[in-house]
């Protein structure tokens, strides 16, 4: 999980605050959805509302959290922009809970799998999906 740290306020700057920053393991995920355009973002955040419900409808909740945590970060990186509906207080770190069992990632993998094969979605969220099933359905 990520946690918070401050960066020291340099006292030659007066325009340096002290600024929370987060450490590698969020950065990840940022870097991940950073190359998408506005548009393609708000679709992955869409998407991933319809996934949760999905999975939540199926009985998975371990991967209706994982579409939760990943619309949240999509939120994260609008607010980022500007974009947001709401700003996160917090970064969100993206992956299954560590009690997810191989049923739980199959499932995963099967729904980033509707994603990736969707046509109507933009390639870059396509793109994106296609990673995430890589990295997180192992």
């Amino acid at each position: 999980m990520g946690r918070v740290t401050s960066r020291p306020r340099d006292p030659e700057s007066s325009n340096e605050q002290d600024t929370p920053r987060y450490d590698a393991a969020v950065a990840g995920e940022s870097t991940l959805l950073s190359d998408l355009a506005t548009a393609d973002l708000h679709a992955l955040r869409l998407a991933a509302q319809v996934m949760r419900h999905k999975a939540e409808l199926d009985s998975r909740p371990l991967v209706a959290d994982y579409f939760a945590r990943l619309g949240n970060v999509a939120t994260g990186e609008l607010a980022l922009r500007g974009e947001a509906l709401r700003v996160i207080p917090a970064p969100t770190p993206l992956g299954l809970a560590p009690g997810a069992d191989a049923e739980d990632r199959r499932v995963l993998g099967e729904y980033l799998t509707l994603l990736v094969a969707n046509e109507r979605l933009p390639q870059a969220l396509r793109d994106v999906s296609r990673q995430l099933r890589t990295r997180d359905c192992r």
